[in-house]
């Protein structure tokens, strides 16, 4: 039973978290190189997001934490199967660089 449940957990905060994993979760993720960030969920409209510190990123995870307005935050998963490994490689280095946070160098 608490396998069960634990399992259903996961699939639900998949849903939310996983890129392309159910339809509430982030489809698109788009990054303006202002410090801007656009993210589309399962409706497909873009919205203005501004990412958080917080996240983790490692060669074969990447978590990302953003606010999109004044009360709502998502975080967002980014693995090597559900992303381009090229983009996925970009962004590591971007975050690294500081280059894709409000603040950062341009």
């Amino acid at each position: 039973m608490a396998l069960l449940l634990v399992t259903a957990s996961w699939f639900v905060t998949a849903g939310s978290h996983i890129p392309g994993f159910g339809r509430s979760g982030v489809s698109v993720i788009e990054w303006l190189g202002d410090g801007r960030w656009m993210l589309s969920e399962g409706d497909g409209l873009p919205r203005e997001a501004r990412l958080l510190d917080g996240g983790f990123v490692s060669t074969r995870l990447i978590i990302l934490r953003f606010r999109l307005g004044r009360f709502h935050r998502r975080s967002v998963i980014l693995l090597p199967d559900n992303s381009d490994a090229d983009q996925l490689r970009k962004l590591r280095i971007r975050l690294a660089a500081g280059h894709a946070v409000p603040g950062g160098t341009e």
